[in-house]
């Protein structure tokens, strides 16, 4: 569609001062080592180097194409018109940034951009060139997503100028056109999007482009004097004028005077006067858009800013200031949805979720057609809900984030200590909040629901919430089904270690057999310790601790092992009650609940819950092994003490009072050659000490020759050999002919 524009005489002194500086940045940008690569970049490479430098040195001394000064361009700033070599500039825009040289120069240099392809190119090239011309004379860094924009930006428009249709090619504010009617914004660049945010009947717009902040609003009705945008350029809430005496922390507003012009200002609305800004309300009045330079904000221009807005002073914008507001960045990400997180792909399926992954199945925290699951994965935090009923709108997911329930938002007053909550809204998308139930907006998250409505992903990115130590968890589904059932008990809990099944600890391999552990590893060797009918193993390695037991019975639920990590029997739970001094204070235990699956808990049994653990039962169930990985309860250096029970029945040791099972903190090295054979030890320090030498060697020899007589391979180890305890350790004996000295640096070796 054609839009009419109206011409007006040429006033050279609006723009005198910025085309003085663009020809100064075109005479640099002529001068760069890295001229031709930017042409290049800007128009292709389909003409020849020294056409395209004389060009430019040409243009740089003011040979340029004819410059008129015409009323309006229909929002644009600029615009180039090959037929008749021209470059018109708004006088609106002018007007607008008499005071910011660099903007009008910017636009010179747009519309010199489009000359300058004209005459290299036969074709125009694909793309705002001019805008991608202006952006590198400068050297400013443009981001994938504006490269993006400006390569496929179609800046070609028809306009009546001097009683003629004529095409030419703009310089816009970005994809925006500050006309006043609202079709080239798109529903990305909407800012009230967020559920409870916007008002019905109205539509706010907002993006950064070409250096501006630039904004679009659709109103239901005439938009006059007094309506007003506040931007709070620091994002800070505490400074700037507080709207309302509690709002915006605003430095500046945009307010619509009573000649139907734009003004920036600062303090109050419309207090302090800075400048007139380009803008165009619609000819019906429901339609406004306004753009302001980033750098009459700051000195820099802000990399992002806060904004809200009102219509006439009547209809707020988003309607409840104390609760929402708008924000408009530099750089946005215009990437989909995130779709995979981990190896959890979100598609309203559970086909990738295991049971390793639920959080409800400690006992009694579960409920009934319901299944939570969560995970942290490398990209964020995880969760899954399989409902019974359809998942709809209010259906919430609490956050502790801190795993500290006295801080954070009380649910029911009581619950929780939540610093997060994900809502579904009405549009069943999923929203990320902080305080109470959908109360501060932080962003959309990433979610799919099943088709039957019946089973919810939602993920949250580790920018929002960070693993720190793992998080709780709470859920209600439609607000009407609690997940876990009473919120007064434990709540759900993910871990913040991304964690694979382990089925090996160290060379104890996790199937349910005990045929890789060898007496050394009991740790119930002590005649007072022992059960008949039962062996219990435990052992450090380096991938953390492990366990067996060997029952008489099939283990079941409520088998427990109890861990005194700190081996001081008046700290941690007393499982006896505190009346009944025992061998342990248990700060952990290991509790096998119905499923027969293996947990760990701090407290009581199964009290507090922290993980599953790896765990595997033999097909009899008389057999168990579990492992606690080293990032779930960290490897001391003195180790721990521990007592057990089959099924609550058969207690390991049979007295708890007595002499505890100890599990060393040192992690001996595995034996890799598995061949019969000693070691004799030669001690020089020992030789050179004793009665003789000769005498020593003789002694040494003969320890030799017994072992070759008796058919046994041996290896001869030094001294040093003694403090390699990987070499020892593939070594059934060590036999010292004689050893009563050693060095007096190796004595605490």
């Amino acid at each position: 569609m054609a839009i009419p524009v109206t011409k007006a005489s040429s006033h050279s002194s609006l723009f005198g001062e910025g085309l003085h500086l663009a020809l100064t940045q075109l005479s640099l940008f002529a001068q760069s080592p890295t001229f031709l690569e930017r042409m290049r970049t800007t128009f292709g490479d389909s003409w020849a180097d020294g056409k395209a430098g004389s060009l430019v040195a040409d243009l740089a001394t003011g040979h340029l194409p004819k410059i008129e000064v015409v009323k309006d361009l229909g929002g644009a700033k600029g615009a180039y018109a090959a037929d008749n070599n021209t470059i018109y500039l708004s006088r609106r825009f002018l007007l607008a940034n008499q005071n910011q040289p660099q903007a009008i120069a910017d636009a010179l240099l747009e519309e010199i951009g489009h000359s300058i392809d004209r005459r290299l190119n036969v074709t125009d090239t694909p793309g705002d060139e001019g805008e991608l011309f202006a952006a590198l004379v400068n050297n400013r860094t443009l981001s994938a997503g504006e490269l993006a924009r400006i390569r496929t930006e179609n800046d070609s428009k028809s306009i009546f100028l001097d009683g003629k249709l004529r095409t030419v090619e703009q310089a816009t504010y970005g994809t925006i056109n500050v006309d006043g009617n609202l079709t080239d914004w798109t529903s990305s660049e909407r800012l009230d999007l967020v559920p409870g945010s916007g008002v019905a009947g109205y539509e706010t717009y907002g993006k950064y482009a070409a250096g501006n902040y630039v904004f679009g609003i659709k109103s239901a009705v005439a938009i006059g004097n007094t309506s007003t945008i506040w931007i709070d350029a620091d994002r800070n809430a505490a400074t700037g004028f507080q709207i309302f005496g509690f709002a915006g922390g605003a430095e500046y507003n945009i307010q619509i005077g009573a000649d139907g012009k734009a003004g920036l200002y600062t303090g109050d609305e419309g207090q302090n006067f800075v400048k007139v800004l380009d803008s165009k309300i619609s000819a019906d009045g429901k339609g406004w858009e306004v753009a302001v330079a980033g750098t009459d904000l700051s000195a820099t221009a802000p990399t992002a800013i806060n904004v809200l807005a009102d219509v006439n002073d009547m209809v707020y914008l988003p309607g409840d200031y104390s609760l929402y507001k708008y924000s408009v960045a530099q750089t946005t990400t215009t990437t989909a949805p995130k779709t995979v997180y981990g190896n959890i792909t979100l598609d309203g399926a559970l086909t990738d979720w295991t049971g390793a992954n639920r959080i409800d199945l400690a006992p009694g925290s579960g409920q009934p057609g319901y299944e939570v699951y969560g995970q942290n994965t490398l990209d964020g935090y995880a969760f899954a809900i399989k409902s019974a009923v359809a998942i709809g709108a209010n259906t919430t997911i609490w956050i502790d984030a801190d795993k500290n329930k006295t801080t954070g938002h009380q649910i029911f007053g009581f619950a929780g200590g939540a610093e997060y909550n994900v809502q579904i809204a009405s549009d069943g998308n999923a929203y990320l909040y902080s305080g109470g139930n959908a109360q501060n907006f932080i962003t959309k998250l990433d979610s799919k629901l099943s088709a039957d409505g019946k089973t919810l992903e939602v993920a949250v990115g580790k920018d929002r919430v960070a693993a720190g130590n793992g998080i709780n968890v709470l859920a209600d589904v439609n607000d009407a089904v609690y997940l876990p059932g009473d919120y007064s008990t434990a709540p759900y809990t993910v871990s913040n270690v991304i964690t694979t099944p382990v089925t090996k600890f160290g060379n104890i391999s996790l199937d349910g057999s005990l045929a890789d552990w060898t007496a050394v590893d009991r740790i119930d060797y002590l005649p007072t310790t022992q059960q008949a009918g039962y062996q219990v193993y435990g052992k450090t390695t380096t991938d953390g601790y492990v366990f067996g037991v060997n029952s008489a019975i099939a283990v079941g639920a409520g088998t427990t092992i109890w861990l005194d990590t700190d081996k001081n029997a008046t700290t941690g739970f007393q499982i006896f009650g505190p009346t009944t001094p025992l061998s342990v204070g248990a700060e952990y235990n290991i509790n096998i609940a119905s499923d027969g699956t293996a947990y760990l808990y701090s407290g009581a049994a199964a009290e507090n819950f922290i993980a599953k653990v790896d765990s595997k039962l033999s097909a009899d169930g008389k057999q168990w092994e579990v492992g606690v990985s080293k990032t779930l309860l960290p490897v001391s250096a003195t180790g721990l003490n521990a007592v057990a029970d089959i099924n609550n029945t058969v207690f390991l040791p049979g007295d708890y009072t007595r002499t505890p099972l100890t599990v060393s903190g040192s992690t001996l090295p595995v034996r890799t050659d598995l061949a019969k054979k000693v070691g004799i030890v030669y001690s020089e320090t020992s030789a050179n000490k004793f009665f003789s030498k000769q005498a020593y060697n003789q002694l040494f020899a003969s320890a030799q020759n017994q072992a070759m007589q008796a058919g046994v391979p041996y290896d001869l180890l030094t001294e040093a050999d003694l403090k390699d305890l990987t070499k020892i350790a593939q070594y059934d004996s060590l036999i010292f002919p004689s050893f009563n000295n050693v060095k007096a640096a190796d004595a605490g070796a």
